[in-house]
């Protein structure tokens, strides 16, 4: 293996911290990354140059930029720009699975996982097949296949217990525990969080250590504990702070609004959707934004401040169309009607209620769609496997049938055999 030059070895430290600061600093990390790429491939160094791809996909999927994100994947996977390592093809269809996970096209996502596995050779190294796992895992999860997904989640512990890669065990634990609490095993899963939470703070791994908080408080939620909840947030959002991390304050200040809201103290949870709302729009989140609007339209209509309330309709709007978000268009809807019939204004309240109805209709019909298709896959998936096990048993039974005629056929042979012997005797008596 040929040494690296120092240029090349610039490339990899400056890789190495963007990957540490990308998820805190998206936008100017996708910067740096950029002139990188550009650096990389400059003196043709295709490992670094791939690797600022990969890692650009990342940043533009946190901020919901897919085709970007797939365009650098693309790029990634392009054997004319001479990416031909396994170990570089691999993370591409590792990051193309996750891209089209968050897009919600599993199947998409586990071809692209079947391509990494389909791949592995020497090179690929315990810690990217365990990512292999845990990215099957998550899609199980989505899937609503908890068993799969725990199976596949402690496959990966036992792969980094074994390579002391500490740093990745902590992040199994994290999500090992989050699927337990599909199961309501509450307090198996706080007992991960907290072998997560050891771990981070042993490495100083303030980002997922921010995480692990912020996860534990919402078990602390389920559970009914409101106070125990609101502390686990609050300690998510002092580390959080710290790092500059606004994304994760804004989801924890979310995280505490609702919990305000149930406690039915609205003007507190107010304040919390407004300090949301604003890291939001200086993280440039637009799906939380819209959230934010939705949320504190409804707080102003418990309120009886029934123009702000159709200000931040208005402002959700925006935001659901932007996205081409049904669902959420749906609940804005149902809000709209909400605030027209508090206002008085039947007329108006009717037309979007009517509006709403016309849309969950259709949306139940679509998934109604996708259900018996998947159904009907499933039955010919069935049917196939029926088909397969009676030709197996017709197989056998033709054998059989052929055993039974041979065995006649020799019965019959040996009887005329024995009829000739016995004559011959008698001709000799």
């Amino acid at each position: 293996m040929k040494s690296k030059n120092i240029t090349e070895e610039w490339v990899d430290k400056a890789l190495e911290l963007t990957e540490k600061s990308y998820l805190s600093e998206p936008k100017k990390v996708k910067e740096i990354l950029l002139i990188i790429a550009d650096i990389a491939k400059n003196i043709s160094y295709s490992e670094g140059e791939n690797t600022a791809y990969i890692q650009l996909a990342d940043v533009y999927m946190i901020e919901t930029k897919n085709d970007s994100s797939f365009n650098m994947i693309m790029r990634s996977l392009n054997e004319k720009q001479g990416f031909k390592e396994s170990i570089n093809r691999f993370d591409a269809y590792i990051t193309l699975g996750t891209l089209y996970y968050e897009m919600d096209k599993y199947d998409s996502a586990m071809i692209a996982l079947d391509n990494a596995e389909a791949i592995i050779d020497s090179k690929i190294d315990s810690t990217k097949i365990a990512r292999l796992i845990n990215s099957r895992a998550n899609i199980y999860s989505r899937q609503g296949l908890f068993s799969e997904a725990v199976e596949e989640y402690l496959k990966c512990v036992q792969i980094f217990k074994k390579s002391g890669k500490e740093k990745n065990l902590a992040v199994i634990y994290n999500n090992l525990a989050m699927e337990l609490q599909n199961f309501d095993e509450f307090e198996t899963a706080i007992n991960y969080f907290f072998k997560a939470i050891e771990i981070n703070k042993k490495m100083d791994n303030l980002e997922n250590l921010s995480m692990n908080y912020a996860n534990i408080g919402i078990v602390y939620k389920e559970m009914g504990e409101l106070d125990t909840a609101l502390s686990y947030y609050q300690k998510s959002v002092d580390i959080s702070r710290n790092l500059g991390n606004s994304e994760r304050m804004a989801q924890n200040y979310l995280n505490m609004a609702n919990i305000y809201s149930e406690k039915g103290d609205k003007q507190k949870a107010l304040d919390y959707f407004n300090f949301s709302l604003a890291r939001c729009i200086i993280a440039g989140i637009d799906y939380g934004k819209m959230l934010n609007y939705l949320s504190i339209a409804g707080i102003y209509i418990d309120l009886k401040e029934f123009d702000k309330a159709l200000q931040n309709l208005d402002s959700a709007s925006v935001y659901v169309d932007k996205l081409n978000l049904p669902r959420e268009k749906m609940h804005l809807l149902k809000t709209f009607s909400e605030l027209y019939t508090a206002r008085g204004n039947y007329k108006l309240a009717l037309e979007y209620e009517t509006k709403y109805n016309a849309m969950k209709d259709s949306l139940f019909s679509e998934e109604k769609k996708k259900e018996i298709l998947a159904l009907e896959k499933e039955h010919k998936s069935q049917q196939n496997e029926i088909d397969s096990k009676l030709h197996e048993v017709e197989s056998s039974q033709n054998l059989l049938y052929y055993i039974i005629l041979f065995l006649l056929a020799a019965l019959v042979m040996l009887s005329l055999l024995y009829l000739r012997s016995t004559r011959e005797k008698k001709r000799s008596s």
